[in-house]
């Protein structure tokens, strides 16, 4: 896209916080949803028309070759149904060819579109030390809820909570995580003990791998954490999955 970005100030994404989107990546069934593109040109760009076709993914159909008239007036909207299979289905990357043409032209592009706005990690298992429970509970802005297990506990309360996530080819993320916790992936820290907000990168094996976060109580009121992850554009539909909390429950993780 980086070449229809400079010759045309083109734009392609799946709408922010996209209804469709967000219902066919929460479901464990196989889905169809009805998802919404933005499309956008310059305002010195020709009318163009924009076709989408995306890539081959096993599990997945959709529906190909959509085309749009995009003008440089306003931008437009571009209507496409998805079919998910069943199974979690983690975060990811969409491939495509998007092919923008006018009178006597042609320029296609490939590109990876980003499903969701934020990938938020939902599914984990928590405990006081008294035991494993599963923790779902999560707030309108992603982050996770442990108030049931800290209650009326005073400052420097210790709560542990474990997600496991599956690779099946060599993935690079970035963490992005808020809250007082720290945060590690197979043992090893990510980030620092920036308070407001903390990231860190690692690149992670085929195999499953155990993030965990410890979280420390530094004033009574706290019982909020968020963990989040950005992928690269190489990933694709079953390279990274969450796992659900009821299999994490199964593994028994350390404490």
């Amino acid at each position: 896209m980086r070449v229809a970005e400079a010759l045309l100030g083109a734009s392609l994404r799946i709408q922010p916080w996209d209804n469709g989107m967000t219902r066919l990546l929460a479901s464990e069934i196989a889905t169809e949803a009805a998802v919404t593109l933005q499309a956008s040109l310059a305002p010195s760009a020709p009318d163009t028309v924009c076709t989408l076709a995306f890539a081959d993914v096993p599990g997945w159909s959709f529906q190909n070759d959509t085309s749009t008239r995009l003008t440089s007036a306003a931008p437009s909207t571009i209507k496409v149904t998805l079919r998910s299979p069943a199974g979690p289905k983690g975060f990811f990357r969409l491939p495509a060819t998007v092919t923008f043409s006018g009178e006597g032209w042609s320029l296609s592009c490939r590109t990876a579109l980003r499903t969701l706005t934020q990938n938020r990690l939902c599914q984990w298992v928590a405990s006081n030390g008294q035991g494993w429970q599963p923790l779902t509970n999560v707030t309108v802005h992603g982050a996770m809820s442990l108030e049931a297990l800290l209650g009326s506990s005073p400052t420097g309360a210790t709560v542990a909570a474990v997600a496991v996530l599956r690779v099946t080819r060599p993935t690079p993320l970035r963490f992005d995580f808020e809250g007082p916790i720290r945060l590690t992936i197979d043992g090893v820290r990510i980030g620092t003990d920036i308070q407001r907000g903390t990231w860190g990168n690692a690149a992670l094996a085929p195999g499953d791998h155990v993030l965990k976060a410890v979280f420390a109580r530094k004033k009574s009121d706290d019982s909020l954490f968020k963990v989040a992850c950005e992928t690269a554009d190489t990933c694709l539909p079953g390279d990274l999955v969450l796992l659900p909390t009821s299999e994490v429950l199964k593994m028994n993780p350390a404490p």
